[in-house]
Parts: C-alpha cells; structure tokens; sequence
C-alpha cells in the first residue's frame, strides 16, 4: 500500500509539472505557482506551443483524473496550470469552474488569501467565458475585496477589468444606461 501511494504520487507530480512546463511554455509571461518538483520525477518538457497543446489535449482526461486523487493541496496549482487552457484554449470551462471551486474551499480553509482572491477570480472569469454574467458578479466582487484587503494590485486590476467587462462587453463602449447601473451599484 505505502508503494502505490508512492507511485501515485509520483505520477500526480509528473502531470502537474508537465502540465505547469506546458502553461509556461504557451503563457510564458505567468510566473510558475507550483511546488517545486521532486527530484525523482522528471516531468514532459515541449519545444513550442503546438507540442505543449498536443500534449495538453492528449492528456486532459489524466489531468482531470488526477486532480480527483491528489492532495488537496496540489488544487490551486492543478488550478494555475490548466486555467488558460481551459478557459482560453479548449473552452473546457465547465471543468475549469468545478476544479477552481474545489481549490478555493481549500483555500478558504487554510486562509491562504493569495489563492482566495485568485480563485474567485478564475471562477467568475469562466462565467464570464460562458456569458453567466449574474453568476460572475459574486465571484469577481470576492477577487476584488481580497485584492483590496491584500493591497494586491493584480488581483484588484483584473477584478476591476472583469467587473467592468461583465458590464460593458468586450470591445463596446457603454451605453448611458449601463454607466447609471455600474455608477448606482455598490462599491465592490
């Protein structure tokens, strides 16, 4: 029992860190948010985009899969490591909601607030992706109010800019009514 526990461990660590090799190398201007990988595993490296998609798309039920066995604690970098692919490569949105969902209640409980704020951000982002904007709001009016009481200018920003596209759209000026809404709404 102790070996399999070994091996599956093992085998969590090498898709995470190939999973997170293939993010850096399609998003190369995201910073790795992943433990660091042990040294008895030696995860897939790609030469370019093309080869780390192939990967990703070949892979992605594993991936899944694995996230359903890992240590809890191993979420929100499953989380980091597949968010672009799912919700701007493949549209696995769905996916994407329900594995940062399942990260942010760990999160919440170890008060990691850094993973809070961008957690509630991946979930309200992929509502967005979905065009569920009433469902968006909660969780990006969550981003911004850690990005506030962390004093974390990113995760305020991009809060701010999901706010403002959940209201506005993407590349529409707003109308004089959607300006009286976002003016008459609370601040978030």
């Amino acid at each position: 029992p102790r070996q399999r526990f070994d091996v599956l461990g093992r085998l969590v660590d090498h898709y995470l860190h190939s999973a997170g090799n293939a993010a850096e190398v399609c998003f190369p201007f995201r910073p790795s948010r992943r433990p660091p990988c042990p040294p008895d595993v030696t995860p897939e490296t790609f030469a370019g985009p093309k080869q780390a998609y192939g990967w990703q798309d070949a892979e992605y039920d594993n991936l899944l899969a694995l996230t359903e066995i890992c240590d809890d604690a191993y979420l929100g970098a499953f989380v980091w490591a597949l968010c672009p692919y799912q919700q701007d490569v493949r549209f696995h949105v769905h996916d994407s909601i329900a594995l940062a969902r399942r990260a942010l209640a760990v999160a919440e409980r170890s008060n990691e607030q850094w993973w809070v704020g961008f957690l509630h951000y991946v979930v309200g982002r992929g509502y967005l992706r979905l065009n569920e904007i009433e469902l968006s709001r909660p969780s990006i009016e969550a981003a911004i109010a850690v990005g506030r009481a962390t004093n974390d200018r990113n995760r305020l920003a991009h809060g701010l800019l999901s706010m403002a596209t959940g209201i506005v759209g993407v590349h529409r000026v707003p109308t004089r009514e959607q300006i009286g809404r976002a003016s008459c709404r609370e601040r978030v």
